[in-house]
């Protein structure tokens, strides 16, 4: 694995409301990443998806867009396991463990906490940090083919 860096978050200096619009100045200034890539092949895929990361004294936010032609999600059940249907999945990686946060096309919300079982009997080496859904603005059409979202701030 790779130490090279792909990605830095930059720090604002005012919070954002969660509204899901991509125009607001902070986010046209934001830095968005390079083109995402199938997680199999490593080929880039075949309709675009890149995010942008922004954050300040309390918040993380995560915005998305993404290209998809074909939306269709019919899961509305909290945590139902959507991750077959259009949606966009957050992972934070805490070593040990990891936060699972995803969204689908229809606002449905799954989110889980794994803890590995080795990390697990020595629960006491691992410190949980508390993680807060402030706001899930849902995808929205922006225009056909296209997503926007703002996933969450943590």
């Amino acid at each position: 694995m790779s130490n090279k860096v792909d990605y830095i978050a930059q720090k604002i200096s005012e919070p954002i409301s969660i509204d899901g619009n991509l125009t607001k100045l902070t986010w046209q200034k934001a830095q968005w990443s390079k083109r995402f890539v199938d997680m199999v092949t490593g080929e880039h895929s075949l309709f675009n998806t890149q995010t942008a990361i922004v954050w300040d004294d309390s918040h993380l936010y995560i915005a998305f867009k993404a290209e998809e032609p074909f939306v269709e999600a019919h899961l509305t059940a909290r945590d139902s396991i959507i991750f077959l249907e259009n949606g966009l999945e957050l992972f934070i990686d805490g070593g040990d463990c990891y936060y699972e946060l995803e969204v689908n096309a229809a606002n449905t919300i799954y989110e889980v906490f794994f803890i590995w079982r080795d990390a697990f009997k020595n629960l006491a080496a691992i410190t949980i940090v508390s993680v807060k859904l402030f706001g899930v603005v849902g995808i929205r059409a922006v225009f056909v083919g296209h997503l926007q979202i703002l996933i969450c701030s943590v």
